[in-house]
């Protein structure tokens, strides 16, 4: 017995032995009353007997009798002492007992202890040792011996047979190290404990949360050699119950998963025969496959959890992210690199929804963190990071409505996540990536499709399954895939966006994108449509046909940081790191009247097409702040023109360049591209711009000696109030589409060209009388009849008494005429004389 114990029961007798003191004092003062009473009956007798003594009797008698009132009162006191006395023992008893069950106790001697009848509360001062488990444990409905059996690390058997279980504190919450979990050392093995922990609070219906201390090495369980991949063995912890999982630290508890050995996960101590693995990516023999497990997943033969909750907790799967190792000199993953068992958090068709916290997950050889199945319907993650794998980072296949705040993603294969019902992304960063992807779309025509498509997720019917980006950043990624019912802001840092692809549907987009190119960029947008309206939707039943991309209003702001600025490109020089384009069309049809692609900033050219035009094009419009990095390098698309005469230059939305090479002269402009020749159905209200380029140092490009002419004659497809010259760089002109005219029409002109057409002639010699004019004709190549009111037409080598005048009389063809201003007849020298036109107007 214990000192504690000891002075407990001596206590208790003490107070018994002063409740039996007052007992017999009660008594003597009864007997002392009974005398008193025979006293006074003997002084009446006596009184009887004689008269003489009768007064002084009856005093002697009252007396007596008063004597016994206050012994009567005395007993009753004493009865009250004595109940008194008897309530102070019982409460000795009880003090005594429930000392004994808060003695200090340790949890592995608890069911050898002397545990006094009736205790059904008993503390502890640890586990094992002192300060290390601290627990209450209960005896309860629930305690009972098959719980005893199946988690005796929680429960113990007392004195009299009855069975003890482990009570969570007053926030519902449990440890590890109530399970025996020690401290951190080198060798240690925490998964046992941490596994016995949620066992445990799935086993009892009390347990809300289990609380993380410490940091925690965790040994991968062996895997028996045979099972399917379906089995679900050998993962290093299994979810059984909804119940919170709370890092109590300072910051957040880190979870190291190791190999069977305790050492890394780089090096492989487990290979065992895996049926099924072959079908997976990453070229695995199922005869020999590296098993490393999972880090959390629930147990799917648990029934579906409410919820999985994660808060301040750090997964380290330490199978370490290299690219050098994971990728070949192409980009493409290497053989062996993907381990898809060796998931951080993995969860399939197994909870309604998922919270997470303040979570770290990294260095993991499969995808960081699934989540699938239909039955998830809400998933939040916030001050989240996901980051190191040859897999994906996240991959969220699920119809859930979900949240993501300033989360990482990083140093990983791609993010891959469906619209679902819903998608916001406050904040948070990308990078790293080989692609990403958010694919919001449409629920389709409710028809079963044959194959798995992200043009048609998951999604209630009657839900619009908005993808809101609230400024999201996407950095140095190979590109980002986005699909329909994306809205906000995204800000890409050498970062492709892609619209569309192989997705069913592709509309109701509406965003700012901040696209700045800090290194060696690409194009910022690829979009395009379907060849025809027959082209089936890969992968989904016969007769399910792409539709034409609609309602889609993209605004798309291009820069480039100081660095890029100083960053020798594209073969050096001058030339500097920059967007090449900021947009690329490859082809196809779109709804054009609902598809508009706004453009300003800087980039080497604004818009560009592959695979051909056809169909009906997105509305492009470049604002006139936009400019061109690097101007020393040729556009795609630039229309280079070396020769005179009728030429044809692209016509694209946005900008269209066109460079002056060749000899002196004029060059007729006509627009390809448009009305018969291959065209492109354009949208009406379209604008495009044709800008003479110049090249520094190299006097043939836009130095006005050449001329492209835009000519209100000229051509049926563009109209101009009258002729507009093009010849120095930065000369631009700009149309609109007019469909109901079905040409173009100029919005504005801006040139600083001042031009002058010249011809020659062979003219015979005469004599012109005193005040007489004669006439010659002359060809002058490019001059036409609706100039002649702006034409200034001179000798180029004028005659001495002689005054010349001229207009253009029809197209090409000068008409000069020269006067004899003397008062006699004078000769007119024969020869070949030059005549020029002076077109000196500035647009």
């Amino acid at each position: 017995m214990s000192a504690l114990d000891f002075a407990a029961r001596a206590g208790a007798q003490e107070a018994r032995d002063m409740a039996e003191a007052v007992v017999g004092t009660a008594d003597a003062a009864r007997g002392t009353a009974a005398k008193a009473e025979s006293a006074a009956q003997a002084a009446l007798t006596a009184a009887d007997a004689t008269g003489k003594a009768l007064d002084a009797s009856r005093q002697e008698m009252e007396a007596a009798r008063e004597a016994a009132d206050v012994a009567g009162r005395t007993a009753q006191a004493a009865d009250r002492v004595a109940q008194a006395a008897n309530g102070v023992a019982q409460q000795a008893e009880r003090l005594a007992r429930d000392a004994a069950a808060g003695a200090p106790r340790l949890f592995t001697s608890m069911s050898a202890a002397s545990l006094p009848t009736g205790a059904t509360v008993i503390g502890s001062s640890g586990f094992a040792a002192v300060g290390m488990g601290a627990a209450t444990y209960v005896s309860d409905a629930n305690a009972t011996a098959d719980l005893a059996r199946s988690h005796p690390l929680a429960c113990f058997k007392g004195e009299g047979g009855r069975y003890f279980r482990l009570m969570p504190d007053a926030q519902g919450a449990i440890t590890p190290e109530q399970f025996g979990c020690p401290i951190p050392a080198v060798g240690s093995n925490a998964q046992p404990y941490l596994q016995a922990t949620l066992d445990y609070a799935a086993a009892v219906p009390d347990v809300r949360q289990i609380s993380f201390t410490q940091n925690y090495d965790l040994w991968n369980p062996i895997r028996i050699s045979g099972t399917p991949t379906t089995a679900q063995q050998a993962d290093y912890l299994y979810l059984r119950s909804t119940v919170k999982i709370v890092g109590t630290a300072s910051d957040r508890v880190v979870l190291r998963f190791l190999n069977s050995q305790g050492g890394r996960n780089d090096i492989v101590t487990q290979r065992v025969v895996l049926p099924g693995i072959a079908g997976y990516e990453g070229g695995h023999d199922e005869n020999n496959y590296p098993w490393m497990g999972s880090g959390l997943v629930p147990d799917r033969t648990k029934g579906l959890l409410d919820f999985i909750y994660l808060e301040n907790i750090e997964m380290d799967g330490t199978y370490t992210y290299d690219e050098e190792k994971f990728y070949d000199a192409n980009g493409q993953r290497t053989l062996h690199s993907t381990n898809l068992m060796h998931k951080a958090f993995s969860s399939d068709s197994s909870c309604r929804r998922v919270f997470m916290r303040n979570v770290y997950m990294h260095d993991w050889g499969g995808e960081i963190y699934y989540l699938g199945g239909s039955e998830v319907r809400e998933e939040y993650l916030e001050n989240c990071e996901f980051r190191g794998s040859p897999q994906c980072a996240i991959n969220p296949g699920t119809p859930a409505r979900s949240t993501y705040v300033n989360v990482v993603c990083a140093d990983a294969l791609q993010n891959e996540i469906v619209g679902g019902m819903g998608k916001t992304f406050v904040g948070g960063r990308w990078e790293n990536l080989r692609g990403a992807g958010v694919f919001g779309g449409a629920q389709g025509d409710g028809r079963t499709h044959a194959g798995y498509s992200f043009g048609y997720p998951w999604r209630a019917p009657d839900t619009i399954p908005w993808c809101v980006f609230q400024d999201l950043r996407i950095e140095r990624c190979k590109g980002f895939t986005l699909g329909s019912y994306s809205k906000g802001r995204i800000h890409v840092v050498d970062t492709p966006i892609i619209l569309g692809g192989d997705f069913g549907k592709l509309e109701e987009i509406d965003l700012d994108i901040q696209a700045t190119c800090d290194g060696q960029a690409d194009a910022i947008l690829y979009m395009g449509g379907p060849a025809t309206l027959t082209e089936q939707v890969p992968n989904c039943d016969p007769g399910i046909y792409k539709q034409l991309p609609r309602n889609i209003d993209i605004r798309i702001n291009a820069m480039r940081t100081r660095q890029a600025q100083e960053s020798p490109a594209f073969g050096g020089g001058d030339n500097r790191a920059a967007w090449r384009t900021a947009v690329v069309y490859y082809g196809g049809m779109v709804e054009g009247n609902s598809v508009k692609i706004t453009i300003d900033g800087t980039a080497n050219d604004a818009f560009q097409t592959v695979n051909g035009l056809s169909g009906e094009a997105p509305q492009i419009v470049v604002l006139p702040t936009f400019k061109r990095s690097n101007p020393g390098i040729d556009p795609v698309g630039i229309s280079i023109l070396s020769t005179t005469g009728e030429q044809s230059v692209n016509v694209l939305p946005g900008d269209n360049p066109i460079a002056l090479d060749g000899d002196d002269g004029l060059r007729l402009i006509r627009m390809r591209n448009t009305q018969g020749q291959r065209s492109w159905n354009w949208a009406d209200g379209t604008q495009v711009s044709f800008t003479i380029r110049g090249a520094p140092g190299n006097s043939g490009y836009g130095d006005g000696r050449v001329v492209a002419l835009f000519h209100p004659e000229a051509a049926s497809e563009y109209v101009v109030p009258e002729a507009r010259l093009l010849g120095q760089a930065g000369d631009r002109i700009t149309f609109r589409r007019d469909n109901r005219a079905n040409r173009w029409v100029e919005v504005s002109c801006e040139t600083g060209t001042k031009v002058r057409f010249s011809g020659s002639g062979n003219i015979s010699a005469r004599e012109v009388a005193a005040g007489a004019t004669v006439t010659i004709d002359f060809p002058v190549a490019g001059v036409r009849a609706s100039d002649k009111r702006r034409d200034v037409v001179e000798w180029v080598e004028p005659t001495t008494g002689f005054v010349s005048s001229g207009s253009v009389i029809s197209n090409d063809l000068v008409r000069v005429s020269v006067t004899n201003t003397g008062a006699t007849a004078a000769a007119l020298p024969g020869g070949v004389r030059r005549v020029r036109v002076l077109n000196g107007y500035a647009l």
